[in-house]
């Protein structure tokens, strides 16, 4: 199993939600856009507090918004001329392009500086993609049944791993997993039933994000996940999945991973579950359910 939150928009959240992970034992993938490596790095309290996540089992990673995104963050390797032309497909008023895909990683190198996870949004196109996140989770493609299969307009499968995505991006080698979203109360009802109904050997994988409108889905899940397995023995992070020999690898050919495709999702995602296309942090109402996890 893997559990992924989204940092986004609320870091009081973002906290209660790592806590009451911890109380169940489930590791998480904590994924940063570079706003937020800047926000945090900016603050030693926030920093520190971060970084005592990573030492207590949870992965730092990427979560960058692409150009192909309802809300792109500002980090491509296109010029900034072709940035804002893709931008105006998607919006009247183009974000500012705020730098190369070398920038985004330096911005989120305060909270871990070797950074080698995440969701770059490469569904569409792998050009998004930064060399250093070996393991990514939006690849575009499902990881069962047979390979190369898109996940776009599917309702079943997202968060079914029965195998490893392999690929090769401008000469570097990646790995992708897949997951579904459970941030409101009908995904969530949906997850549960994917995830039952798989094979015993997949892997499950949902994401998040730290909003409060997000909040009760998710502690429904965790509380399911915690039925399902009560010591947290099989909760993983993505780099846990890729490296330790989980799950058999299947390569797709360099045309089927670097073909440019349309894919509806990236740029609704945010509005069906409600959440702020805006990466601006905010604060909210924080409560403690800080209980020491297993060693």
């Amino acid at each position: 199993m893997i559990l992924i939150i989204g940092a986004t928009p609320s870091y009081a959240v973002l906290k209660e939600m790592v806590n009451k992970a911890d109380t169940y034992g489930i590791s998480l993938t904590l994924m940063f856009t570079p706003q937020w490596g800047k926000m945090i790095g900016s603050d030693p309290e926030k920093l520190s507090e971060v970084k005592s996540w990573e030492q207590n089992g949870h992965e730092i990673a990427l979560h960058h918004h692409s150009i192909y995104h309802g809300g792109w963050d500002g980090y491509t390797d296109y010029s900034p001329e072709e940035a804002r032309l893709e931008r105006l497909k998607h919006t009247k008023n183009p974000e500012p392009y705020l730098g190369t895909l070398d920038d985004m990683m330096d911005a989120l190198a305060p909270l871990n500086p070797n950074i080698s996870s995440g969701c770059a949004n490469d569904e569409q196109d792998k050009t998004v993609l930064p060399s250093t996140i070996r393991y990514d989770t939006c690849s575009g493609f499902l990881n069962t049944g047979d390979p190369g299969i898109r996940s776009d307009r599917q309702s079943q499968g997202k968060g079914v791993n029965d195998y490893i995505i392999v690929g090769t991006v401008n000469g570097t080698e990646h790995r992708w997993l897949s997951h579904r979203i459970i941030g409101t109360m009908e995904p969530e009802r949906e997850a549960e039933q994917e995830m039952a109904n798989s094979n015993v050997n997949s892997v499950f994988g949902a994401i998040t994000h730290s909003t409060s409108e997000q909040v009760k889905a998710t502690y429904k899940f965790f509380e399911y996940i915690h039925a399902r397995d009560t010591t947290g023995s099989r909760s993983r992070t993505v780099s846990e999945i890729m490296e330790e020999g989980i799950l058999p690898e299947k390569t797709l050919s360099d045309d089927i991973i670097n073909a440019r495709y349309s894919y509806e999702r990236v740029t609704s995602d945010s509005v069906k579950e409600g959440l702020p296309l805006t990466e601006t942090p905010r604060e909210e109402k924080q409560f403690s359910l800080q209980k020491p996890r297993k060693p």
